[in-house]
């Protein structure tokens, strides 16, 4: 993960996250449970805190190769501590998942009971398996790794399922509407770190390829892998973008209709500021998604070669 001095604090910031999250996450998880209605941009501050430690990461090790500089041999040793700081960065952000697993249990706990409709359940799931089915997808199309893409169909499988049950409840005064937001927040973490996993070990195992063959190789063989985890890459960037649109569903689902005694008791009265705490959520989705497009290290190798060429 780049140099020592880059790495050691990188470890531990990752660390903390995983530490302090999930101790966020069960906390959150119990009060939900609870039926205290946990506002979701609260809940989901791990996710967003460690999808911004892992984009910020990435847009610094990929602003760092000095593409222009002129000793070829101070460009190449630039390129690969950047990349090695960005593959491991990617690959330490799938410590994510204990932490958004956590969450989408308590979002199952809160919208396992109350008042129910099915329709804002049925579509996410119909997304969620959207997002499992990429992996598969990849597998037939470009020979991706079996057990990487099996073992993501059966997370993200199960993590469709508690989605759509944190999202079967719908009555409007009970926690079901933030446990349908938190769990659907995690869901979109949860994908979006494991593909960030795979991408980051294919490039790796692409790059350790790339330095045993010839020099004059080396530019028509980068292609070739661009190319082909290039390929990973989009049906990955389907899967998160999948996943998060679970995340707009649960804020724009209707609630169940209130009864004539609730009607009449006006004990049910939404608030502007709890739809804003539920709103804030997406901001995990569209953290991670920009995380997973930063941590492509394809610009940076093209910049490289593109200079070496000339």
């Amino acid at each position: 993960m780049g140099s020592p001095s880059e790495a050691g604090p990188l470890i531990w910031g990752h660390l903390i996250l995983l530490l302090g999250g999930l101790v966020w996450a069960l906390a959150c998880a119990v009060m939900l449970a609870m039926k205290w209605k946990v506002p979701p941009v609260v809940a989901t501050a791990p996710l967003l805190a460690h999808g911004g430690l892992v984009l910020g990461v990435a847009m610094w090790a990929s602003s760092r190769p000095p593409v222009g500089a002129d000793d070829p041999a101070a460009r190449a040793v630039s390129v690969a501590g950047a990349l090695s700081t960005m593959l491991g960065n990617a690959t330490a952000s799938v410590a994510v998942v204990p932490v958004a697993a956590l969450l989408m249990l308590g979002g199952l706990f809160a919208g396992a009971r109350g008042r129910r409709r099915f329709g804002a359940p049925a579509l996410a799931a119909l997304l969620g398996f959207g997002a499992a089915a990429m992996p598969l997808v990849a597998l037939v199309l470009v020979g991706a790794d079996m057990p990487l893409a099996a073992g993501r169909f059966l997370l993200y499988m199960v993590a469709t399922v508690a989605v759509a049950g944190a999202l079967v409840g719908a009555h409007p005064d009970d926690n079901s509407r933030e446990g349908g937001l938190i769990a659907t927040a995690g869901f979109a973490a949860l994908v979006a770190s494991c593909e960030l996993l795979v991408q980051s070990s294919q490039w790796a195992a692409g790059l350790s390829v790339l330095t045993t063959i010839f020099a004059s190789d080396k530019v028509p063989a980068l292609a070739a892998l661009t190319l082909e985890i290039g390929a990973v890459a989009t049906l990955s960037r389907v899967s998160i973008g999948l996943a998060a649109a679970t995340a707009l569903v649960a804020l724009l689902r209707p609630a169940a209709d209130l009864t004539d005694e609730e009607m009449l008791s006006g004990n049910v009265s939404p608030s502007g500021m709890r739809w804003l705490g539920g709103a804030l959520a997406l901001l995990v989705p569209l953290v991670w998604a920009a995380a997973l497009l930063a941590a492509d290290p394809s610009e940076i190798l093209s910049g490289l070669l593109a200079v070496d060429a000339h």
